[in-house]
């Protein structure tokens, strides 16, 4: 049975867009080799004015081994937020910490 991963992003504030966002993650790290695009350029400046200067929480289940490099890349150029830190959860669990 083949377990695929989850992307939950967690934020203080209401992130525009949210599970449209999920989604495309959770595709980047379950098919890297043909993500889906996310959505128009409208959604990308409304995201990026709204979480500019927030903290972002990333929570990952079921993690695949080599998903850190692509997910964080794909952040970046999404939301222009950098790693910061990680949270271990259980054996199956991973948050990571941008800003």
């Amino acid at each position: 049975m083949k377990i695929t991963p989850t992307v939950e992003v967690k934020c203080d504030c209401k992130i525009p867009f949210q599970s449209e966002l999920e989604h495309h993650l959770e595709q980047l790290i379950s098919r890297p080799e043909n993500p889906s695009n996310f959505q128009t350029a409208a959604n990308l400046k409304s995201l990026a004015a709204v979480l500019h200067h927030r903290l972002i929480f990333i929570k990952v289940t079921h993690p695949i081994k080599d998903m850190r490099p692509r997910l964080l890349k794909k952040v970046k150029q999404l939301l222009n937020k950098d790693l910061v830190g990680t949270i271990k959860g259980t054996k199956n669990e991973i948050t990571l910490i941008l800003l």
